[in-house]
C-alpha cells in the first residue's frame, strides 16, 4: 500500500488499504491512508467516508482531523468541517498554534453564511412552504455553529490577524454592535504587529492592512453618527478611542524611518489627523453641554432661592 503511493498508483494502492481494513475494521492508519489513496485519485466522496472511519478509531489524530477538514470543505460538508476544525485545534497537542485556523477556511464559512442569510432575507414573507422553513433553519443552526467555533478558536488563537478579520466580518453579517465590531478589528490591528514589522516590507504591508481597516472602521462608524447627531456611539467608544489613536500613531511614528513614502501610510497618517480633529471636536462638544447643565441648574437654584426669601 505504501509503496504504491511513493508510486502514484492509486487503484493499486486502494486495493491494498482496502485489504488492509477488510482484515483489520479498526485499523485507523488503514483507514486513513485509503482515504489518502481516494484524495489523490480525485475521489472525494470516497475519501470522505474512509476518513470518517478512521476518526472513529483515531479520534485524537489532529493531523486526521486536518484531512477531513479539506475533505469536507471540497464537498461542501460545512457542518462537518466546523467540527473537523474545532476537533482539529482541540487534539493539536492542546497547544493550539497561529496558523491552525486556516483563515481561507474561515472566510469560506463566513461567506457560506452570508449567501444563507441574504437568500432567507429573499424569501418571500409569506412563504410558509417546506423548503422556506428548511432554509430559515439552515440558516439559524449555521450562524449558531459558527459563532460557537469562533468564540472558540479567539480564545485559543489570539496572534493571527486574519482569524480577528474573520470574526469581524461575522459580526458585521450578524448585525453585531458596531462596539464589538471595532474591538475585532483592533485585535487584528494589534496581532498583525509582528516583530521587525517596521523594516520588514512584507510585514509593514499587514500592519498598514490592518491600520486602515481599523481607522476606516471607526471613522465610517463615527461619520455616520456624528451625522445622525447619535451621542450614544461617541458615549460608547470613549474609553475604547484612546487606545485606537495611541496604536494607530505608534504605526505613523514607528513606520516613518522605512516607509515614509508608502502611500498606505500617506493614507494613514490622514485618517488619524481626521479622527483626532473628531475626537477634540466631540469633547469640545461635551465640555459647551456640561457647561451649559452646569449654568441652568445655577439658574434654577438661584430662582429658588428667590422664592424662599419672598
Amino acid at each position: 500500500g505504501m509503496a504504491s503511493m511513493f508510486a502514484q498508483a492509486w487503484e493499486v494502492g486502494s486495493r491494498a488499504f482496502s485489504r488492509v481494513v477488510q482484515l483489520d475494521p479498526t485499523h485507523g492508519e488503514g483507514w486513513a491512508n485509503l482515504s489518502g489513496v481516494y484524495q489523490r485519485a480525485n475521489e472525494p466522496r470516497k475519501a470522505f467516508h474512509a476518513m470518517e472511519q478512521a476518526l472513529k478509531f483515531k479520534r485524537e489524530a489532529w493531523r486526521m482531523w486536518e484531512n477531513f477538514l479539506y475533505i469536507c470543505m471540497q464537498l461542501g460538508e460545512l457542518e462537518q468541517a466546523m467540527q473537523a476544525l474545532r476537533n482539529k485545534i482541540q487534539y493539536n497537542n492542546a497547544q493550539a498554534q497561529e496558523n491552525d485556523a486556516d483563515p481561507r477556511v474561515l472566510y469560506a464559512l463566513v461567506t457560506h453564511l452570508n449567501n444563507l442569510l441574504k437568500a432567507v432575507r429573499e424569501l418571500d414573507p409569506s412563504d410558509t412552504s417546506p423548503d422556506a422553513k428548511a432554509l430559515e433553519r439552515k440558516a439559524v443552526r449555521f450562524e449558531s455553529t459558527l459563532t460557537n467555533l469562533f468564540d472558540f478558536i479567539t480564545a485559543r488563537i489570539t496572534t493571527n490577524p486574519e482569524v480577528w478579520d474573520a470574526h469581524a466580518q461575522l459580526l458585521k453579517i450578524k448585525g453585531a454592535p458596531a462596539l464589538s465590531i471595532v474591538e475585532s478589528v483592533l485585535k487584528r490591528a494589534r496581532a498583525a504587529r509582528k516583530p521587525n514589522w517596521e523594516q520588514e516590507a512584507s510585514l509593514f504591508e499587514g500592519v498598514a492592512d490592518s491600520s486602515l481597516a481599523l481607522a476606516t472602521e471607526l471613522d465610517d462608524i463615527e461619520a455616520v453618527a456624528v451625522g445622525a447627531g447619535d451621542t450614544s456611539v461617541s458615549a460608547a467608544f470613549a474609553t475604547l478611542r484612546p487606545s485606537i489613536l495611541l496604536l494607530l500613531n505608534s504605526v505613523v511614528a514607528r513606520s516613518e524611518r522605512f516607509f515614509e513614502d508608502s502611500p498606505k501610510r500617506a493614507e494613514l497618517v490622514e485618517l488619524v489627523a481626521r479622527l483626532e480633529e473628531r475626537t477634540a471636536s466631540v469633547a469640545a462638544a461635551a465640555a459647551s453641554a456640561d457647561a451649559s447643565d452646569s449654568g441652568a441648574s445655577g439658574a434654577d437654584a438661584g430662582a429658588g432661592a428667590a422664592e424662599s426669601s419672598v
